[in-house]
């Protein structure tokens, strides 16, 4: 037959596969390497196989004695269960001991039920079954399955299925055409003529078609036994359906029953149904050619699946680049998303049974496809390739195995592998998935998961052999289980009767047994075995048994994954490690298993990561880093592509994160910022605008023409990045659409009116988005936006704020034409605004008076002006609520709920009217701020809001008897003291002095009116921002002092006003506040002060003194003369400011006079105080105060006199009361008692008498016993007693006496009142006593 392949299809398919592959042959020799490179590819090549000896339980040195005749073994195939222990017991010589064995709960299994334990079935010639141990290949049970009355018989055939019921196929003496049975090896009994154990004869008949018989070529059926098919040798291809149902209708008891009554004939428990021919090559051969046999036959399932939950499927960019089939996503133990394991979860997936079933018919020159089940079912057979094969070089890929074939539909199992001399081919239901040129004679092969086994005939070894395999055994190098023994081992050195023949070298004939991974494409173990091998067949683990001519049993091991793994480092080889872990994922039999492969597949892309980082493939890398996502910190990749020209590769990586929501804000940042980067519009459209989960409810329309939904929590919650971290970023960018985007649609109202106000300049969306909001979401915007809303917009911002704070703000619709609700925005036939016209009616402010004399002399007036223009002097029209208003002088008391009614002028009101929801207003004052760069706007809000919400207002027709304060026509009355006066006065304009507990109402409405007070003292300055003309600016005056004269009306700060009144110099208003608060010395510095500017103004010219309006110094005297009687020490301050300066004097000398005639005359100053004022600036002269002093001298020499003479009368008092102490001290000196009568009863004098040194005589029956002091005296010295001891106490108490001083208002008195009491250099009592 000639190869598939072509030498050119073979170099073209090693050309492609050039870097996935590397040559592990050794060097020995020019002509082996060139019968090397002609043979084909050169797959990798590895040990990931150990080969073991299986050794015989008695005897070591011995293969397994069960196969000791290697050459009577048929089939072997490996069984899920064993038979019943007492086929054991009956059979084998282990029975004794097996039978002993408990299970795992302590108990004793039953003998007569099976064990779901594996077993090998070994078929011979003879016709006999044997059952071994898999481990220790010792003999469990046999039995004949194919004798009749003595009469030999052989097994061509031998199978299983998932359940344990056996398959065989065999030939019997007497009968003609070979016999199908199925046995049930759970199930059995004594066996026919013998006491031996038998398993249950489930079903038997014979396969016949026609009258002549031919040979059983093939056999197959599905694993649950439903479908079972047989080619013939003459190429006819019979078909058993619905076996498995079949079956399932015996009767154990009626079986075991009849089995037991027979006693020489077994009885099958059903009849088997009729086959059926599904493919003769005659029938179907259109040129009626000879017959060609059938050399193999498959099944194929695709089982259909109920998919009951939705699960999350990921697949890396880079990893589907690569063809890497994607991989589910189950959580692991950490709870935590893995790749590359396929659920089996029976609440996720739900198998329904297969819905197509395919039987794939092989011959030598030939692949068939026949539909069981499915589309097409029963019709004949398609060609799927003209690829053929010989017999037994043909398998199916088992279910549950997952090859990937690299083509659309590969990565499942039911594929049909086939074994040429040139290639090993990969047919699917659909026809050739992929081809792997590998050249050399096969005898058959066996498919492990996605691993075959191949089987070489024997053949002579020769060190120029093209396989490596055979010049490594013929050296004795490694990969050769002959090798790694000594030559007499029975691998190498079987008996003389099994050697084959020799060669003129002596190397006897080898056959090689190649294990070719197609998952990794990959040599995965070849070794040599001596004189051929009989048969090979998969363990119960997944170990490959290779059983040779000579007995002897191997035993290949698979290495675990890390040692593979390893070996795989040390080459570089990355990609194959990865391919080899992703196979073992697939294959693992647990989540937990998948899951640890799992996490050392992410240790496998990172080391090739940093191989391909490390030679500078970038994009190779960030491909396999993005697969360790969820095992490797970010930080360790991000750090390695913060390049700029790696940026593509970052986000790509960026990317993964975020979709598999392992991404932070931080990664966001990044993410975002690669986009703005990298200008990818599409892709950040995209990321940001992702389709919202649910029904779509229609809402206003977004950016870019898309709808914008509530942003609901769940949305939100679905989000792969965090919401703050991308808005902050497309700001920073410069995407303010997408900005906007996403905070409009998650309702994030800060950062939309942030986006739309400072960086789009989109102040009329920002406007009308605020309208729309809550009235507590308005204020705290207008809070933070309100400065640069009034800046772009300042009459619309204004309304909007008057609305808000007088309680009667609506929510409207954002995308609504109406910027105000109701109309209440209208403007009527004369373009006044309706609000305008109604604070015209409610008498705010100069706007009605305004506007009256605009109609009277039609000059230009503000709300003739234009108002829309930013910063304009122009008074701007105030804004209309429609309320009933509150007369002046009333408060308001809470908030309350406002109806909004704005009817056409000239038009009666509306009868029903839209009532406001109640909602907490605002203080005025928080916006206060906003109005600084605009006045006009800041006016009319005020005066708006105050007559509005508290219904006050500065009523222009009340006028003061005059404004000069100095006016003796005024009618002040200063009556009272400062104390008292200024509490009156405070206590009148409502300020409490208890600031704490002062209402929030009433300190809003003190804000408004501080700040009106503040606006019309600044506006009537001439050199203000907006420049008014004198008139105009004199009104503003005009309605400051009218607003400080209402002071019971309306609610200012005193304090406050005279700060602006002193700032703004508006010296009717200061002097008015000074006077109610009695501060007349203010009042005297600020003439002062204003006289001493004025000079220097002048330029030191002469001033005409005698004209008081126009001298500041005639309203220091005249202020002096009016409070003077109330304010003493005024003074002294007028005597040192009238000689100040040489001109103040010079004009004032007869007002100097008079007030050093009344500082005089009340002892005001004394001399030395006069003298040194009037010495400090040596403007005054001494002919001045000639007179003054004359007088005073004289004066202080009386008192001085006078005084000199008193401290003499004293010195004279005090030597004679120390001259009687010292009489009364002195013992030497007789006294004299001349009193006659008792001085404490008046009576006269007799014996016994008691007589004092104070000249005090007592009846000693007047005394007490104890009496040893004057009773007279006794009372008067305790009270100077107890006043010594009180001064002592506060001797040391330093603090009452610094407090006294602090306290007293003349200290020297002070001082001197410490002297008196001897607290300087006090004598203590003790002291003095002594």
């Amino acid at each position: 037959m000639a190869p598939f392949l072509p030498s050119l299809a073979a170099s073209h398919l090693l050309k492609q596969n050039h870097n996935q592959r590397e040559n592990d042959d050794l060097d020995t020799g020019a002509a082996a390497s060139a019968a090397a490179a002609a043979a084909g590819p050169a797959w990798r090549q590895f040990p990931f196989f150990e080969p073991q000896t299986v050794r015989d339980m008695s005897d070591f040195s011995k293969p397994p004695s069960a196969l000791g005749s290697p050459n009577e073994v048929a089939a072997i195939v490996t069984c899920p269960i064993r038979p019943p222990l007492q086929a054991s017991n009956a059979n084998s010589t282990l029975g004794s001991g097996l039978s002993s064995t408990p299970l795992k709960n302590g108990r004793k299994a039953d003998p007569r039920a099976s064990s779901w334990e594996p077993s090998v079935l070994v078929g011979d010639i003879s016709g006999q079954v044997r059952v071994l141990d898999p481990k220790l290949f010792c003999e469990l049970a046999s039995w004949d399955a194919y004798s009749k009355d003595g009469s030999g018989g052989r097994i061509t055939h031998i199978s299983c299925d998932s359940r344990g019921r056996v398959v065989t196929l065999g030939e019997e003496n007497g009968s003609r055409f070979p016999i199908l049975r199925i046995w049930d090896l759970r199930v059995g009994g004594k066996g026919p003529g013998s006491g031996s154990w038998s398993p249950r004869l489930l079903s038997e008949g014979k396969v016949q078609h026609g009258s002549k018989p031919n040979p059983v070529a093939a056999m197959t059926h599905t694993p649950s036994l439903s479908f079972l098919s047989i080619g013939l040798a003459d190429g006819t291809v019979l078909l058993l359906r619905g076996l498995d149902s079949t079956l399932m209708t015996a009767s154990t008891t009626a079986s075991v029953a009849s089995a037991s009554a027979s006693g020489s004939k077994r009885i099958p428990a059903v009849a088997l149904p009729n086959f059926k021919v599904v493919f003769q090559p005659s029938a179907n051969s259109s040129s009626g050619s000879l017959q060609e046999p059938v050399t193999a036959l498959g099944f194929a399932e695709a089982a259909s699946s109920i998919l009951t939950q939705q699960q999350t499927t990921s697949s890396g960019t880079a990893a589907r680049q690569n063809g890497y089939a994607p991989r589910k996503r189950v959580p692991n133990r950490q709870g935590r998303n893995v790749e590359g394991q396929q659920s089996t979860d029976k609440a996720q997936v739900r198998e329904t049974g297969p819905s197509t079933v395919y039987l794939f018919i092989v011959t030598l020159s030939r692949i068939l496809r026949y539909v069981v089940v499915g589309k097409g079912a029963g019709g004949s057979p398609s060609i799927l390739d003209d690829v053929g094969c010989a017999l037994g070089c043909a398998a199916v890929v088992p279910r549950g195995s997952v090859v990937q074939t690299g083509v659309p539909g590969g990565g499942s199992a039911g594929k049909m592998v086939i074994a040429r001399e040139e290639a090993v081919y990969i047919i699917g239901s659909e026809g050739r998935e992929a081809c792997f040129a590998y050249e050399g004679p096969k005898a058959r092969i066996h498919v492990a998961c996605s691993q075959v086994v191949i089987i070489s005939p024997p053949f002579q070894a020769s060190s120029a052999s093209a396989s490596a395999t055979v010049r490594n055994y013929v050296s004795g190098g490694p990969f050769s289980p002959s090798s790694s023994a000594s030559r007499g081992s029975p691998l190498s050195n079987g008996p003389p009767s099994i050697k084959r023949g020799m060669s003129g070298n002596g190397l006897p004939e080898i056959a090689k047994v190649t294990v070719f991974d197609l998952d990794n494409k990959l040599v995965a173990y070849s070794g040599t075995f001596e004189g051929g091998v009989r048969e090979a067949w998969l363990g119960p683990a997944g170990e490959i048994l290779v059983l040779g001519d000579s007995g002897a049993l191997t035993r290949l091991e698979e290495r675990p994954l890390r040692a593979k793994l390893d070996i795989l480092y040390r080459k570089s080889l990355f990609l194959l490690a990865v391919n080899l872990a992703k196979s073992h994922a697939e294959r693992a039999g647990s989540p937990e298993a998948a899951a640890r492969v799992e996490a050392l597949m992410a240790d496998i892309f990172q080391r090739y990561g940093d191989h391909l980082y490390a030679k500078g493939d970038f994009e190779g890398a960030m491909a396999q880093y993005v697969k360790t996502i969820g095992y490797t910190q970010p930080s360790y990749v991000i750090r390695k592509f913060l390049d700029a020209q790696r940026i593509t590769n970052l986000t790509t990586y960026l990317q993964e994160l975020h979709s598999r929501g392992m991404a932070s804000s931080d990664h966001t940042t990044l993410l975002l910022n690669c986009y703005t980067k990298l200008k990818d519009v599409a892709s950040l459209d995209k990321f940001i605008k992702r389709p919202a989960p649910g029904p779509r409810r229609p809402s206003s329309p977004g950016l870019d023409g898309d709808h914008v939904e509530n942003g609901e929590s769940s949305d939100r919650d679905e989000l792969p990045f965090d919401l703050a971290t991308a808005m902050r970023v497309c700001r920073q960018a410069g995407y303010y659409g997408h900005a906007a985007y996403l905070a409009k649609r998650y309702n994030e109202h800060d950062e939309y009116l942030r986006i739309q106000i400072e960086d789009a300049g989109d102040f009329e969306d920002a406007l009308k988005y605020v309208r729309s909001l809550s009235p507590e979401e308005a204020e705290k915007n207008l809070l933070q936006y309100g400065k640069t809303l009034l800046d772009e917009l300042p009459d619309k911002t204004t309304d909007l704020l008057i609305e808000l704070c007088s309680g009667v703000f609506v929510p409207i619709d954002a995308d609504s034409p109406q910027s105000l609700p109701g109309g209440l925005g209208s403007k009527d036939s004369a373009g006044r605004s309706a609000a305008a016209a109604y604070l015209s009616y409610l008498q705010v402010g100069a706007y009605s008076k305004g506007t009256a004399s605009s109609a009277k002399t039609g000059s230009s007036t503000p709300n003739g002006e234009n108002g829309s223009k930013r910063n304009s002097a122009s008074a701007v029209e105030p804004y209309k609520l429609d309320r009933a208003p509150r007369r002046k002088g009333t408060k308001s008391s809470g908030p309350e709920v406002s109806s909004i009614n704005a009817p056409s002028m000239g038009e009666p009101e509306q009868a029903d009217e839209e009532k406001v929801e109640a909602y907490p207003k605002p203080p005025p004052r928080l916006f206060f701020a906003h109005f600084i760069q605009h006045p006009q706007q800041f006016t009319r809000f005020l005066e708006t809001i105050a007559l509005a919400r508290y219904g006050q207002e500065v009523d222009m027709d009340l006028h003061a008897p005059s404004h000069d304060p100095l006016s003796l026509e005024n009618g002040f009355k200063n009556d009272l003291n400062d104390e008292v006066e200024t509490t009156r006065i405070l206590m009148e304009l409502g300020i409490d002095t208890d600031i704490g507990s002062e209402d929030p109402d009433a300190a809003d409405q003190k804000s408004i009116w501080n700040t009106l007070l503040e606006l019309y003292l600044s506006s009537s300055r001439p050199d203000s921002a907006n420049v008014l003309d004198g008139a105009r600016r004199q009104a503003q005056r005009e309605k400051a002092l009218h607003l400080l004269e209402q002071h019971d009306k309306l609610p200012y700060d005193i304090t406050h006003a005279l700060v602006l009144c002193s700032t703004e110099k508006f010296t009717e208003g200061l002097i008015l506040l000074y006077e109610r608060m009695g501060m007349y010395e203010d009042i005297l510095r600020h003439w002062m002060d204003l006289s001493i500017e004025r000079k220097y103004e002048s330029g030191n010219r002469e001033v005409d003194h005698r004209n008081e309006e126009g001298d500041p110094g005639c309203k220091v005297m005249a202020a002096l003369r009016k409070y003077g009687h109330m304010r003493p020490h005024l003074y002294p301050m007028v005597l040192r400011y009238l000689v100040s300066e040489g001109s103040i004097l010079t004009g004032h000398k007869e007002d100097l006079g008079s007030v050093l005639s009344h500082i005089e005359s009340k002892s005001l100053m004394s001399p030395l105080e006069v003298v040194q004022a009037l010495s400090k600036t040596g403007v005054a002269s001494v002919g001045l105060v000639r007179d003054y002093l004359t007088r005073s001298i004289m004066k202080e020499k009386e008192e001085t006199e006078a005084d000199t003479l008193e401290s003499q009368n004293y010195n004279l008092a005090t030597n004679a009361k120390l001259a009687e102490i010292l009489e009364l001290t002195d013992v030497s000196t007789p006294q004299v008692f001349q009193s006659t009568r008792c001085t404490a009863c008046g009576g006269q004098m007799d014996l016994p008498s008691v007589h004092f040194m104070c000249k005090h005589s007592y009846h000693q029956r007047c005394l007490g016993e104890n009496d040893v002091e004057c009773p007279s005296c006794a009372r008067d010295f305790g009270r100077v007693q107890d006043i010594r001891r009180s001064n002592e106490n506060l001797s040391n108490r330093h603090d009452l006496f610094i407090s006294e001083i602090e306290e007293s208002k003349d200290g020297f008195a002070a001082v001197a009142n410490m002297y008196s009491k001897g607290l300087m250099g006090l004598v203590h009592t003790s002291e003095l006593s002594s």
